[in-house]
């Protein structure tokens, strides 16, 4: 029997040790994937805090483009109105022209 009770000892000393040994790994396992997974917090941040300033930079340029865009449409409207003065003083210009040639002969 007490060769019994030795084996069972041994047994238990050395289901013992595996259990910590296991403990130990498994511990290890969950701090490095805690560090990795802390790593991939921060990137994801670092690429929110890019993200987020991209986003400004494009609703600069949509305001710019907008700005511009208004720009062009008050001077092509400028630009209509002034050619609409021309060609009816060119047109004014070119029956005076007439009357005058016909004075003249």
């Amino acid at each position: 029997m007490s060769e019994k009770k030795l084996v069972s000892r041994n047994v238990v000393i050395a289901l013992g040790i595996m259990c910590l040994v296991l403990a130990l790994v498994l511990l290890t396992t969950v701090a490095s994937y805690r560090s990795i997974i802390h790593e991939k917090d921060l990137q994801i941040a670092r690429m929110d805090s890019e993200i987020s300033l991209l986003n400004m930079k494009i609703a600069e340029k949509d305001s710019q483009i907008t700005n511009l865009n208004n720009k062009y449409s008050s001077l092509k409207r400028e630009y209509d109105t002034l050619k609409s003065a021309y060609d009816f003083l060119n047109t004014e210009y070119i029956k005076s022209m007439s009357k005058y040639q016909e004075l003249q002969d």
